[in-house]
């Protein structure tokens, strides 16, 4: 029975970090679901799950839990990144630049009262750890790391500024979801208003109206051209997901090479729609097709060729 003292005890076996890690999360993400005057915490409740834990003893070791954590950040701001990277700096065309500048404002003025309280306190929080209340306080985790690597280059030896970065990370994440809460009703903004709005505003904007396509190469001159050529050659933005070639549906990617009768799944803007093609078979319900013939006059560089594709 010692394999299994040690499994909840040893603070330096892996099976135990492992078994402590998936319950922490386990139990977070389900208490996350809970839902109190309709709003949930989401992945919150992982760290109050973690703290409670802690407290009744529940580590590891302190350079396994090093790793983890450095590593849970790093895959944090990847997916962040990958997520707003396609949009980033398109979106200095449409009010980024204001957004931006608005966000300095927040944070210079997060940084101010921080230093405030610092000096008002007459220091009696260190300023590492008013550092890590800033950070819970914004709930601003990749900081907390900056913050950390810093202080480690500077041989920083005190408390860890975790402690304050946990300590205000609720009631800042309870102070946005309550300031949100107070802005909808002092502004009576309706959503359901909103959101009709916005998918009329989408709805009348056809560059912004995906469509799907299934187009079929009938063009020699796409014969041994890579996809990348293809599409800069066109000039304008689509996104092919699926290429059937030879029986065989594969993704492809920007060397994948075309050939005559390769069919092709394309997703682009509404108005780029014409410039695909000449001719067209087009769905209806039921599962029959109903052949239609509608020429197309192409008048841009993007009439490179003749394509067959149903909606």
């Amino acid at each position: 029975m010692d394999w299994l003292q040690n499994l909840f005890t040893d603070e330096n076996s892996i099976a135990h970090i492992v078994l402590l890690y998936s319950f922490v999360i386990a139990v977070g993400v389900l208490l996350g679901k809970i839902k109190i005057f309709g709003v949930s915490l989401g992945v919150t409740f992982v760290l109050f799950t973690g703290i409670v834990c802690g407290h009744f003893g529940f580590t590891g070791n302190t350079q396994i839990l090093t790793f983890l954590q450095d590593f849970g950040l790093i895959l944090f701001v990847f997916c962040i990144g990958l997520q707003v990277g396609p949009s980033f700096f398109s979106s200095f065309k449409k009010g980024g630049v204001a957004m931006n500048l608005i966000a300095i404002g927040i944070v210079c003025l997060n940084v101010a009262v921080a230093l405030g309280l610092y000096y008002g306190l007459n220091g009696r929080i260190e300023l590492p750890m008013m550092v890590g209340i800033l950070c819970g306080a914004v709930t601003n985790t990749p900081g907390l790391g900056a913050a950390n690597e810093a202080l480690s280059q500077l041989s920083y030896n005190g408390p860890q500024i975790a402690m304050g970065y946990a300590c205000a990370y609720p009631l800042g994440v309870l102070g946005i979801i309550g300031s949100i809460i107070a802005i909808r009703y002092i502004c009576r903004v309706n959503l359901k208003k909103e959101e009709e709005a916005i998918a009329r505003e989408e709805a009348a904007n056809p560059h912004l109206t995906p469509r799907m396509m299934h187009l079929e190469v009938h063009n020699e001159a796409l014969e041994g051209k890579t996809l990348l050529q293809v599409k800069d050659f066109m000039g304008r933005d689509f996104v092919c997901s699926r290429i059937l070639q030879n029986g065989h549906v594969s993704i492809p990617n920007r060397d994948t090479v075309f050939h005559i009768g390769d069919q092709l799944f394309v997703v682009c803007a509404e108005d780029d729609t014409s410039h695909h093609c000449h001719s067209f078979e087009l769905s209806v319900k039921g599962g029959r097709r109903k052949k239609a013939s509608l020429p197309i006059k192409c008048v841009s560089t993007w009439e490179i060729g003749i394509y067959r594709f149903t909606n």
